[in-house]
């Protein structure tokens, strides 16, 4: 609650001086005019979230594991039994592509109230290595499997954006302003020589054994933040302009960690820790109707 109040006159203070001007400067300045177009970009996230997909809870790849009917499966594909396992503790997402869309309101000729957003799908893997039970090995027999995780993010941002004219085509600018986000776990599965399975925190079991049914549960949440963002403005033709920037979003999503933590062993700290505001990075191409 503290951050949302800090936030807030942050954003009060960059709009005020659009609405100081005097009568006759409004006057005197053209009509407000909208425009709006399309993102395409490169997205690169924090990895702070990605240490909490990496299957060591408790309904994941111990799990699998130590299920009787899963564990006789694996162990048939390795052909030793399986003698212990070790997660990765170095994990991040993968690289990418990013997809959204942007609208403005000129308030003057270099200045702007803009609306921004943008969907991305995030991938991590992260190894998880299987010791077996081979006596005829003297330095040991090791078999690296794969937790593999997906999510969606949505973000949405409001602020302010200004221009700079350098000549009458080009316009480098800059904006600056508050963001939401939307988090959600879309998959997360253990893969072992070629079996697949599903590691979604359960929430619970109905059915007997041999007809069990898995519920699982929804793992996502909303954050909040701030958004920058700074590139150049090419004029292509009267109706088009192109657009090469970088956008970085400096945001939380706690409740997003809350649930990928509840009734798991990741340490406390690690999770308050992944709570706070952390930096993602955007780099786009944009094409704007004027």
């Amino acid at each position: 609650m503290k951050n949302k109040l800090i936030l807030l006159p942050i954003l009060l203070f960059l709009i005020n001086p659009l609405f100081s001007q005097d009568k006759e400067e409004i006057i005197d300045n053209e009509p407000s005019k909208l425009y709006y177009g399309l993102d395409f970009g490169v997205y690169f996230a924090n990895s702070s979230y990605s240490q909490f997909l990496n299957g060591a809870h408790p309904n994941g790849v111990a799990r699998v594991l130590t299920n009787t009917f899963t564990n006789q499966a694996i162990n048939d594909k390795l052909v030793y039994p399986i003698e212990s396992w070790e997660y990765s503790e170095n994990t991040s997402y993968d690289m990418a592509v990013s997809g959204g869309g942007f609208a403005g309101i000129k308030l003057k000729e270099e200045m702007s109230v803009v609306l921004k957003f943008n969907f991305t799908i995030l991938k991590m893997n992260a190894p998880v290595v299987l010791k077996l039970k081979d006596a005829s090995s003297f330095t040991g027999n090791f078999v690296e499997t794969t937790v593999t995780s997906q999510e969606q993010r949505f973000n949405v941002g409001l602020g302010i954006e200004k221009t700079f004219e350098v000549d009458s085509k080009l316009k480098p600018f800059a904006s600056f302003g508050l963001s939401l986000n939307y988090i959600q776990l879309e998959k997360h599965n253990y893969n072992v020589e070629g079996l697949n399975y599903n590691i979604m925190r359960v929430l619970r079991y109905e059915g007997v054994p041999s007809n069990l049914q898995t519920f699982y549960k929804k793992i996502d949440g909303f954050g909040y933040g701030l958004f920058g963002e700074t590139g150049g403005k090419y004029k292509l033709t009267e109706k088009f302009s192109g657009v090469v920037g970088a956008k970085f979003l400096y945001q939380n999503n706690k409740k997003y960690i809350e649930n990928l933590g509840i009734e798991t062993n990741y340490k406390p700290a690690l999770l308050k820790q992944a709570q706070g505001l952390k930096l993602n990075a955007l780099l786009f191409v944009r094409l704007i109707w004027n």
